[in-house]
């Protein structure tokens, strides 16, 4: 396991709340759909980004058909911040209606899209 990976474990079990012994917290606005976009974004990246992300580096590129997936999976219009107008985009989460969206949905998905360990890759879906 790399020093990268050990990493990446560590904030994914803080996240799933499986903080080490003795450490424990309690989110009261946490609830169900967070657990699932947190479960649908992880996944999501497993299978599209992390394959091809090295060679996405060296080419100093990522696919349009990255943002275009990113946008009909609600993901692009729930980085424009909370409570974003639904009018913008005929696209979101199925699971968290654009009113329901709130900073922990916005957090859990820049979360997940970092664990690539890529700034480049970071930078370019959601600040760039």
């Amino acid at each position: 396991m790399t020093t990268r990976t050990k990493d990446i474990d560590f904030q994914r079990r803080a996240i799933d709340n499986k903080w080490p012994p003795g450490l424990s917290f309690t989110l009261l606005s946490y609830n169900a759909s967070h657990d699932a976009i947190r479960d649908e974004v992880r996944a999501w990246v497993e299978e599209k980004i992390e394959p091809h992300l090295n060679d996405w580096e060296k080419q100093k590129f990522v696919p349009v058909e990255i943002y275009k997936e990113m946008d009909t999976r609600g993901y692009l219009p729930g980085l424009l911040g909370v409570k974003y107008p639904k009018e913008y985009t005929p696209y979101s989460v199925p699971f968290v209606p654009p009113e329901k969206w709130d900073h922990f949905h916005e957090f859990l998905l820049t979360d997940e899209l970092s664990c690539t360990g890529s700034g480049g890759f970071v930078w370019n879906m959601i600040g760039g």
